[in-house]
């Protein structure tokens, strides 16, 4: 998980002279003691430990961190749990694990914690029940560097918000900033439906960065809802930076999005399962997406639209999408199964941004080096050996040009460099005998060339 939130600023500015430092649990023994007894930008600084119950920030100005904030080890994000869990607590104590429910702004921060087990409860005039992991309900806080998992919205008709409800009454008075935090495996549910697994926003104005949502899901009566990663509604929207992966939902598994204005710059969405869409459905919102990966969920279409039209540019779209920069080739994530959606060094996306940047929130992440394998034949950095490298390949000898597409240099920095990808005759270089060789092995219908585990191969 990143470690982004501007870490030094935080430690620099939130406990300055005047403020007090809580600590938690040799102060005072449970979390909700060190919030009521704080004063404004103090900071409640909470031991590694598992603890039974349920916050409310009830209107503090405070810093709530774990020792994270300390030296920005993630230990302690994992190790300081926040546990709303009623077969401890019992069933009168169903209710979102954080509630921020009285008009709290960026000054008040939760930071540093594993939020747990909470099953949502109503929330306002509307009757939602939402925010089981947290709820923010015309508040702005600012959220950021937690893990939020395992958490149920659950209604007779329908459940909001399993991890994180964002909403009130009236457009705009909830503004908070949701960043580089884990949000995984929670749950919108209902009689009827759920909306917003990981995220459910409606009237609000939120900035939501940094963030890893994955494998939330909604479920109903009438299928499986909608925004199985977010479900937003009546919302201005900065979303930037975010990888969606994985999650579940009938409509829009990725992101649902109905009204409101969205900018949707440099994330990735990916092996999200929609029922009709896999990506990202939405109606009549007007959205900008940029610099975006939407490749690999499924089935149906990535991007799916009732009313309107969003301005995509600059993004890597499967299946293709009208618009300035827009490219449809696969991304080539390290190692999607295990969460690694870094890039490999010859993937598409990489500098193909608006102003040559990478689209998806990611760079090069795994790639050829000394120490790994190589395609012996893939000329062309494919991670296969077909006819475009035979083309390729001669075509750089014709032009007097015999460069393979890797030049491998063993040990590094020795100036002793080594032909890797088209030196298909392991004679450590590359020409017209390489090519040759290859077409033969085409031709007899041989295309899958053995790896070539060594730089400089074995015995040379």
């Amino acid at each position: 998980m990143k470690q982004g939130l501007l870490l030094s600023i935080i430690m620099a500015t939130s406990v300055s002279a005047s403020a007090t430092v809580i600590n938690i649990p040799s102060d005072y023994p449970t979390i909700q003691e060190g919030i009521d007894a704080s004063n404004y930008r103090d900071t409640v600084l909470v031991a590694n430990g598992h603890y039974y119950e349920r916050i409310n920030f009830n209107g503090k100005r405070v810093l709530l961190t774990s020792e994270f904030m300390t030296d920005g080890d993630i230990f302690h994000i994992q190790n300081t749990i926040i546990d709303a869990d009623t077969m401890v607590l019992g069933s009168a104590w169903y209710g979102s694990v954080v509630c921020f429910i009285s008009g709290e702004d960026s000054t008040s921060i939760l930071q540093g914690f594993t939020i747990q087990n909470g099953i949502g409860t109503k929330l306002d005039i509307y009757y939602k029940r939402g925010g089981g992991g947290i709820c923010c309900l015309e508040s702005s806080p600012t959220i950021s560097n937690n893990i939020i998992r395992d958490n149920v919205a659950y209604d007779l008709l329908v459940g909001f918000g399993g991890g994180i409800y964002i909403g009130g009454a009236h457009l705009n008075i909830s503004r908070p900033i949701i960043e580089n935090n884990l949000i995984v495996n929670n749950e919108a549910s209902g009689g009827d439906a759920g909306f917003g697994g990981g995220i459910y926003g409606t009237y609000a104005n939120a900035v939501i960065t940094g963030n890893t949502i994955i494998e939330n899901e909604t479920w109903g009566r009438f299928g499986p809802g909608g925004g199985g990663g977010l479900h937003f509604s009546q919302t201005s929207l900065d979303f930037s930076g975010n990888i969606i992966a994985r999650n579940i939902a009938r409509w829009g598994a990725g992101m649902y999005t109905y009204y409101g204005t969205m900018q949707i710059d440099g994330n990735t969405f990916t092996g999200n399962i929609g029922n009709s869409v896999g990506g990202i459905y939405t109606a009549e919102t007007d959205m900008n997406i940029v610099n975006t990966i939407i490749w690999g969920n499924g089935p149906g279409e990535e991007i799916g639209i009732q009313v309107g039209s969003p301005n995509v540019s600059y993004s890597n779209i499967e299946g293709g999408w009208l618009g300035e920069g827009n490219i449809d080739c696969n991304p080539r994530f390290c190692n999607p199964e295990n969460n690694d959606y870094n890039l490999h060094f010859s993937s598409c996306c990489l500098g193909a941004g608006d102003g040559g940047t990478t689209i998806g929130v990611l760079g090069i992440g795994c790639g050829r080096s000394c120490d790994e394998f190589y395609v012996v034949g893939d000329f062309n950095g494919s991670w296969e050996f077909n006819v475009v490298d035979i083309v390729e390949s001669f075509s750089k000898l014709a032009t007097g040009s015999p460069l393979s597409a890797y030049i491998c240099e063993c040990p590094p920095e020795s100036g002793n460099k080594w032909a890797v990808a088209m030196d298909v005759n392991n004679s450590c270089a590359f020409n017209i005998a390489d090519v040759y060789i290859a077409y033969q092995r085409l031709a007899l219908g041989e295309p899958e060339l053995e790896p070539c585990e060594h730089c400089p191969p074995a015995g040379r």
